[in-house]
């Protein structure tokens, strides 16, 4: 009898143990999976930053030896005696041209690297928008193409780097010029940049009548290094996204009817 008591006893006391022990188990499983993932993303992140500071560097060494042959290409244009028009000089051109696109990505890759640091000021979008628009210009005028802007004849306040602004814009806008250069249609073409405002916030929207955005390219539009362009880098949605979010607004792929449009909103400031 004192066994079979002795037995009883160890069975209800297992009995009672084996709940706690069990929630024990899960919770220790639970906290070593959350361990795993925050160590991967902890080197995750330890890779993400060494690869930036890498591309930083990379960028920078590129960006100075691009800016010492621009200066020898300017010479060398210089002292061409057949000037701008002889062979010899439209070579220089093309040649400084795509040294100037080269920069251009590298500036890019550097501020993407780097991490985007506003320096926000207080600015009239009415008026902003249509000045940083004619900077696209000469390169709408290259492929045949149009550049309509509407704004709001009442200013449009926000607070916003200008520099950053240029970037997001100039991204906007040459993507799609590029777009309507490979059409074959023929057809004129025009993009369009529109500026309105309303309790949300300031709204920039540069659309064109392109063939849009691949469906299956949609998911992946503003992830870095990715394109559907020949000669594209894939960093300049990815960043003008970046820019858009860290002045408190946001930068997306409108549903639209014909090409593509896409939509930038950024706080407004009251007058």
């Amino acid at each position: 009898k004192t066994r079979e008591r002795l037995y009883v006893r160890m069975g209800i006391g297992l009995l009672l143990a084996l709940p706690p022990l069990w929630m024990l188990v899960l919770v220790l499983r639970r906290a070593l999976r959350v361990f795993r993932q925050s160590e991967q993303e902890t080197v995750e992140r330890e890779r993400l930053q060494i690869l930036a500071d890498a591309s930083n560097l990379i960028a920078h060494e590129v960006r100075n030896a691009l800016n010492g042959l621009g200066v020898g290409l300017d010479l060398l244009l210089q002292g061409d005696r057949g000037g701008q028009n002889s062979r010899e000089g439209r070579i220089v051109r093309q040649l400084r041209d795509e040294m100037q696109r080269l920069s251009e990505f590298t500036g890019e890759l550097m501020l993407f690297s780097k991490g985007i640091v506003p320096h926000p000021v207080r600015l009239d979008l009415a008026d902003t928008v249509p000045k940083l628009t004619e900077l696209s210009l000469d390169l709408a005028s290259e492929v045949g193409c149009q550049i309509d802007v509407r704004v709001e004849r009442a200013p449009v306040w926000t607070r916003v780097d200008p520099s950053l602004l240029r970037v997001v814009l100039g991204n906007l806008i040459g993507n799609a010029l590029d777009v309507l250069a490979s059409k074959s249609s023929g057809e004129p073409s025009s993009v369009r940049v529109e500026l309105d405002a309303d309790e949300a916030g300031a709204k920039v929207r540069v659309s064109d009548d392109g063939p849009g955005v691949p469906e299956a390219f949609r998911a992946h539009l503003f992830e870095p290094f990715q394109t559907t362009k020949p000669s594209g880098t894939g960093l300049g949605l990815a960043l003008s996204r970046r820019i858009a979010r860290a002045h408190g607004g946001d930068l997306v792929l409108e549903p639209s009817t014909q090409g593509a449009s896409f939509l930038l909103t950024l706080p407004s400031e009251a007058p």
